[in-house]
């Protein structure tokens, strides 16, 4: 499979912003 440059892999975990969100909730539009 081939991945779309331009932006990393949404497996990343992120800081926690919200206890309700997990820490790896996918943040794109």
């Amino acid at each position: 499979g081939r991945r779309p440059r331009g932006r990393p892999p949404v497996r990343t975990p992120v800081k926690p912003v919200k206890s309700e969100t997990p820490s790896y909730a996918v943040v794109v539009p």
